[in-house]
């Protein structure tokens, strides 16, 4: 997924960027900022996975460090 489907994903199902910021102790700018490519948090990505409902393989498919990754909440 690109991280406009991501985002648009999270925004369908009602999940803002603050909450997913709230349940991992980050800012919502790192969010923001994992979102959009500019960084990589496998705990964060995770969390955002889980929030979707897909594996973080599947929307980070050449990132290979998702696995065995839990989510933050």
């Amino acid at each position: 997924m690109n991280p406009n489907e991501i985002k648009s994903e999270l925004i369908k199902l009602g999940i803002s960027q603050k909450e997913i910021a709230r349940r991992c102790g980050v800012a919502t700018s790192t969010v923001n900022q994992v979102l959009s490519g500019i960084r990589v948090s496998a705990k964060i990505r995770t969390e955002i996975a889980s929030a979707i409902g897909k594996p973080a393989n599947e929307i980070w498919p050449d990132d290979v460090t998702q696995a065995n990754k839990l989510a933050c909440s």
